[in-house]
């Protein structure tokens, strides 16, 4: 564990202080001064005295007496003003005295609390070994205020908090009394003495420590603890070189892991960093580390170092040279530090039960602070994306690099790096790559990555889902916030949830956007999104980095106040460098992949050469197997050969997939901010069964809300009636397909009735094969057709009145267009139903490919829509924005009636699912409907007490005829049509039904004349007969007639010529003589009845 440094050290600070006050106008009367007025009443006294002695002639004039009297008032205004000066001035001392005896307590308070911050932060020597075990172990990282940074002794250290005089103040010009105390307490409070004193290890190349050898050494190895103690071995190396009879010593050192050699290890482990030289150490060096060089009895000078920033060199003793840092235990400026050498080998040996173990990587620092690459001079360089009031170069930021500038591999790094140093719960990324390329594909297996996005520029609808995904995160960490007590930001979230496990974790989200200047010029209303990260993330948890290749001018249009660092790589021109940067700098950079500068806020940039996961890792420290016969003591010089350790770095995997396999955490995943879309159409029997009328048909997206429902159609209500809408080849019959099976899955067939008209290719076939379907009629089989629709009509008529509805009956249409142009005669009786059945428990499913095709008196009873791929998604009524993200080439593809995307299930096997249903209902099916036979025998018909024409296609029940309803019939039809079987018919049912008188009038002999009254077969004959039955019935017209009902049945009327028209006169009398015209002939196009056909009738085809 590596903990960090808990506070900066305190600020310096300027305490205001009053000037001292001017020097006074007139200067206090001294003693002298003050005599004089007295001397002069005296002298006054003494001459009035002698006057009145004396008895003079001036002592009776007034006059006299006014001289005496002035120089008295004068004396005694002069003692009078003189005290009075002095006094104010005392007062004003008074006041500023206690002004700075004020000042002076808060420099104390000031001062008191710098002590205790060093105090804490820079232990002594002699606590070091408390602080190897606990938290504050290694505490001061790379990179921090802090780093590098250890406490050499006691002394006088620079207060912090300064007195500040107001500006322009001259001292010479004021009181000297206040000015003298002032003088004081500026002395007083410059420093604080008896604190510890720190320095800068790392700012200087050779420091020499003066004095006694022992003095020197404990002095050392007390710098050495400091070191150790606060600097983690992943950013600290500690070596010593010398001869060896000076290294006994230093023998204590072999227990600090920050003294073990990285890759080289003997029989005890890693190899000690002993040298005996200096040139030894720092050629043996790997930068990485901050090496501090111990030398005891060898000479070294600053040569020797060369130019090596990362390596400092403590040397005791030797010949001062230029540019030595010395620091002289006998100055007396500070008094060093010391540390016995068992004080030193326990505090060394306390760290070694703490070493990291060598296949661990080092441990985390600052939470969002990882190292992006090195300066030229070894010294890493660190982006941190935390906030800047937290030290960080805040939350957003931009990196522009051209083709070939390595841009990706930064990409890379920076997410491999943030994966590296943070669990799942601290942190998770998006990585989004607008032109479909390879940057991120490797980096989609760690468990942090909550959504790798690609292919944006072909697939343009994803740009639609990832807008929506990014705005239903940022909902989301709202609504945790609001929960959680309506904090204000992330970081409050994180401190409520210490106290509260139970709530959801909150980690930061680092959302990386490569070449987002093409997605911005496909889609320039991203932005809003991008803006609205720019001005929430930061309370949110939501870090912004946007790559691309160039910067176009506009393009950052209300972003770019948000970005708080750059990363720019090479540029292809000055003009860009400049917009990223405002310097030319990047077109300046080397053509090397990964030569970059980082600029954060008003700062320089700073050039670095950025890391490269792909390259090899380095390998991590093993010690060859070898099997030890005999103890072998640990030393600080080798125990036995020396070996190299790891392995062949050519043969070593990519820091990428290292990373990736130590992040690799059973159970552990990110959360899900994005839903990749469905590639394949789910099952229905993978479907949960519906309830009631609500059943599912596929599955919703619910991209904002970042979860996968079922799709559900609620059938119930005025939303009983659905249209299935979508281009040729989108799936429609599936829809209707899924519809169906998920109906007949959620009832049984005593509760559900199917009734199916196929128009469309077919699919609706194996249908009939389900209990609940009672037929399926296609293009091919009209009178099924037909039939279907009479049935389902008889259906609503039969249950209307009733308090119960029955069954849910469904008339399911597939492909309306084709049914209204092939049946428009049954487009208005479909409309009916759709108007009139819901009441009924009657519902209408049609699919369409236009919503055009839907007449509105349709249209607006469909109250389900479910709408597929169009041919021009201009045309959608859910949504068109909406409706052009939906995919092309993938059926079933559209939108819920609620707006959302979705895709259809299949329905699966559907001889599978029937055979399933029907063993579980058994024999319980829905009504059949079946066709009229071509022949039907009167025998088998049930008994009416009206005649009976045939079998009704309703209701397939006998159709009857009351011929005291309606007296007349007319029978049209074409040849061979059956209308002579109709006469025959209706001569047997006419004699069964009544006793009737009947004429017949047969002009093709074709009938048979037994039980006519009447009989003609030809012409002549027909004219005859008509002509004696107009006689007959002529006394009829008179009130009051008995006799038999008269029935004139004609057959083939067209060939009797006009030998009915006598009776004419008598049609209109027809119901009150009793006469009843039967009459069949051939139909003519445009007419159904001639002048003389029987009116008030009813007319058969």
């Amino acid at each position: 564990m590596h903990q960090v440094m808990k506070a900066d050290p305190p600020a310096p600070t300027a305490v205001p202080v009053a000037a001292p006050p001017p020097v006074p106008a007139a200067a206090p009367a001294g003693v002298a001064a003050r005599l004089i007025p007295l001397s002069t009443l005296g002298v006054t006294a003494a001459m009035v005295a002698v006057v009145l002695a004396t008895d003079s002639p001036l002592a009776s004039n007034p006059m006299f007496l006014m001289f005496p009297l002035m120089m008295a008032v004068s004396a005694l205004a002069s003692l009078a003003g003189g005290h009075r000066g002095t006094a104010e001035l005392d007062a004003v001392r008074r006041r500023y005295l206690h002004h700075l005896s004020d000042i002076g307590q808060t420099l104390t308070e000031h001062g008191a609390a710098q002590h205790r911050w060093l105090a804490h932060h820079h232990p002594g020597p002699e606590t070091l070994w408390q602080v190897a075990g606990s938290e504050r172990r290694w505490e001061r990282r790379r990179g921090h205020q802090g780093f590098g940074r250890i406490r050499c002794g006691l002394g006088e250290v620079s207060a912090a908090a300064q007195p500040e005089l107001p500006g322009g103040t001259e001292l010479g010009d004021v009181d000297p009394v206040t000015t003298a105390a002032l003088q004081r307490l500026l002395h007083a409070y410059a420093t604080i003495r008896d604190a510890p004193v720190t320095v800068d290890l790392g700012a200087a190349a050779l420091v020499r420590l003066l004095g006694d050898d022992n003095a020197t050494a404990a002095w050392a190895r007390a710098l050495l603890c400091q070191l150790a103690t606060f600097h983690t071995p992943a950013d600290v190396a500690i070596a010593v070189a010398g001869p060896e009879h000076r290294l006994d010593r230093w023998d204590w050192l072999k227990w600090l892991p920050h003294h073990g050699h990285p890759q080289h290890c003997d029989d005890v482990g890693p190899a000690r960093l002993v040298y005996r030289g200096v040139a030894d150490a720092v050629a043996d060096h790997t930068p990485g580390r901050q090496l501090v060089l111990l030398v005891d009895g060898t000479t070294v000078t600053a040569g020797d170092i060369g130019e090596r920033p990362d390596v400092t060199v403590v040397c005791l003793g030797g010949a001062v040279g230029t540019g030595d840092v010395v620091w002289d235990a006998c100055s007396g400026e500070v008094r060093p530090d010391t540390l016995s050498l068992p004080a030193a080998a326990a505090c060394a040996r306390r760290l070694a039960r703490r070493a990291p173990a060598p296949e661990q990587t080092a441990g985390a620092g600052d939470p969002l602070h990882v190292r992006l690459g090195r300066t030229d001079r070894g010294d890493p360089v660190y982006l941190d994306i935390r906030e800047a009031a937290l030290g960080g170069a805040g939350p957003h930021g931009l990196c522009i690099g051209a083709t070939g500038s390595g841009k990706s591999e930064l990409l890379r790094t920076v997410a491999v790096a943030m994966i590296a140093r943070h669990s799942v719960d601290e942190l998770n990324l998006i990585l989004v790559d607008f032109k479909g390329g390879a940057s991120f594909l490797d980096l989609q297996r760690a468990p942090h990555v909550a959504a790798v996005i690609t292919n944006l520029a072909d697939e343009a609808h994803l740009v639609d889902r990832m807008r929506d995904a990014l705005e239903g995160e940022m909902h989301r960490r709202q609504q945790l916030l609001r929960e959680a007590g309506n904090l204000a930001k992330a970081d409050d979230y994180a401190r409520v949830r210490q106290t509260r496990p139970d709530l959801p974790a909150l980690p930061a989200l680092l959302v990386i956007v490569d070449e987002f200047s093409e997605l911005l010029s496909r889609q320039p209303d991203f932005i809003d999104v991008f803006t609205a990260i720019g001005r929430v993330g930061r309370s949110l948890g939501i870090h912004l980095l946007l790559a691309s290749r160039r910067l176009d001018d506009g393009r950052l249009r209300g972003l770019e106040s948000h970005l708080s660092y750059r990363i720019c790589l090479k540029t292809l021109s000055v003009a860009e460098s400049r917009a990223v940067l405002g310097v030319p700098d990047a077109h300046h950079l080397p053509a090397t992949p990964g030569s970059a500068l980082l600029k954060i806020g008003a700062a320089d940039p700073v050039p670095f050469r950025a890391d490269q996961v792909s390259a090899p890792a380095v390998p991590s420290f093993s010690a060859p197997a070898r099997v030890l016969r005999h103890p072998v003591r640990f030393t600080s010089v080798p125990a036995g050969p020396v070996h190299r350790g790891g392995a062949d770095n050519s043969s070593c995997r990519s820091v990428l997939e290292t990373v990736l396999d130590a992040a690799a955490v059973p159970g552990a995943a990110a959360h899900p901010v994005w839903l990749a879309p469905l590639r394949h159409s789910p099952r229905l029997a993978d479907l949960p069964v519906g309830a009631g009328l609500t059943v599912p048909i596929g599955l919703s997206d619910r991209v904002f809300e970042q979860r996968r429902v079922p799709a559900l159609l609620n059938l119930s209500g005025a939303a009983g009636n659905v249209a299935v809408v979508g281009g040729p080849r989108s799936g429609k019959t599936t829809v209707l397909t899924t519809l169906i099976g998920a109906l007949s899955l959620a009832h049984g067939p005593d509760e559900l009735h199917l009734y199916c008209l196929d128009f469309g290719g077919g699919a609706l076939a194996p249908l009939i094969g389900l209990p609940h379907v009672g037929a399926v009629a296609g293009r091919r089989d009209p009178e099924l057709v037909r039939r279907i629709v009479a049935q389902v009509v008889a259906e609503v008529r039969r249950r209307d009145g009733r308090c119960t509805a029955g069954a849910d009956t469904f008339l399911l249409i597939d492909g309306w267009a084709t049914f209204r142009q092939e049946f428009d005669d049954l487009e208005n009786t479909v409309v009916s139903l759709a108007t009139e059945g819901l009441a009924h428990g009657v519902h209408v499913v049609v699919t369409a490919t236009r919503w055009a095709d839907l007449r509105s008196v349709l249209k607006d009873q469909l109250g389900s829509r479910v709408e597929l791929r169009l041919a021009d998604p201009v045309d959608s009524e859910v949504d068109r924005t909406r409706a052009r993200a939906v995919p092309k080439a993938r059926p079933g593809s559209g939108l819920t009636p609620d707006g959302y995307p979705m895709t259809a299930a299949l329905p699966g096997d559907l001889d599978a699912l029937a055979v399933q249903l029907r063993a579980r209902h058994g024999t319980s099916c829905a009504p059949r409907v079946t066709t009229l036979p071509t022949q039907v025998d009167r025998r088998a018909l049930p008994w009416a007490a009206d005649a009976v024409l045939g079998l009704g296609d309703r209701e397939m029940q006998p159709v009857t005829l009351d011929f005291a309803v309606r007296p007349h019939l007319v029978i049209l039809g074409d040849a061979q049509c059956g209308k002579t079987a109709a006469i025959r018919l209706l001569l047997d049912e006419i004699g069964r039904t009544s006793q009737a008188e009947v004429h017949l009038l047969d002009p093709r002999r074709t009938l048979h004349p037994q039980g006519c009254h009447a009989y003609a077969g030809s012409t002549t004959q027909c004219a005859d007969l008509v002509a004696d039955l107009v006689a007959r019935l002529q006394p009829r017209t008179r009130a009051g007639w008995t006799g038999p009902q008269v029935y004139l049945l004609v057959d083939d009327h067209e060939l009797t010529g006009r030998a009915i028209e006598p009776l004419v006169e008598l049609i209109p009398h027809a119901r009150d003589i009793g006469l009843h015209v039967v009459l069949a002939r051939r139909a003519v196009r445009g007419r159904s009845t001639t002048p003389c056909s029987p009116r008030c009738g009813t007319a058969v085809r």
